[in-house]
């Protein structure tokens, strides 16, 4: 890989990096220390040393996700999949971060612990694509086109939803930019569906599967 490959390849990775102003604590362990115990046995050891407030959760979710990104791009770097894999993790991520502004659209401190467990989620979503590229699953191709028709349904349902969101809500965003946030995931999904049907694969089910969580509205709009 040379001249301007490898320029293409640099800025793949420079692209994929941690959330700006994020607060990293390792609480003098090392990467792989961490990663070690788990997410669930890292949170615990964060909290009995530092406490289970909003900040402190966020501050354990940042670490993790970001032991866990080191770790995912010391692996990636090395298969030739490596700008694929990475192209659909940006893309979820920005997808995960339209859906996650719809969720979290009241304002409320409280989603800043909820970003950065999404986080955590999207670096494990990495992991998972590498680990079934290192190890491809032997399972049936499963229909990769009719999962996305069933995600993209998810953005007809949220517009309608979206019609009762306050046009001046007292904290938060308001209706049209509910509006515009579920445009925008549904713009991304559809550029990265002739991808993810070109490829198909677990791989592809994977990402569809992780979007259409990102996206239920029994769980953006839990009250209405």
């Amino acid at each position: 890989m040379e001249g301007k490959a490898l320029i293409g390849f640099a800025l793949i990775c420079l692209a994929v990096s941690a959330p700006a102003q994020a607060t990293v604590d390792r609480l003098g362990l090392t990467r792989d220390q961490i990663l070690a115990m788990g997410d669930d046995k890292w949170f615990d050891y964060y909290a009995a040393k530092k406490g289970d407030s909003i900040s402190a959760i966020a501050i354990a979710c940042n670490t993790f996700a970001d032991a866990l990104h080191a770790r995912n791009v010391d692996r990636g770097k090395k298969l030739p999949a490596w700008p694929r894999l990475l192209r659909w993790y940006e893309a979820t991520t920005k997808y995960g971060d339209d859906m996650f502004r719809i969720q979290s659209r009241n304002g409320d401190g409280t989603w800043t612990a909820v970003g950065a467990a999404q986080w955590v989620d999207m670096e494990q979503l990495l992991e998972k694509l590498i680990n079934l590229e290192v190890k491809p699953d032997p399972k049936s191709p499963p229909d990769i086109p009719g999962a996305g028709k069933r995600v993209l349904t998810h953005h007809d349902v949220i517009a309608e939803k979206a019609k009762l969101v306050p046009m001046r809500p007292l904290t938060g965003i308001n209706r049209v930019k509910v509006q515009e946030l579920n445009d925008d995931g549904k713009k991304t999904l559809m550029q990265l569906l002739p991808d993810l049907e070109k490829t198909g694969g677990q791989q592809a089910y994977l990402v569809l599967v992780t979007c259409s969580k990102l996206s239920d509205p029994k769980v953006l709009f839990p009250d209405e």
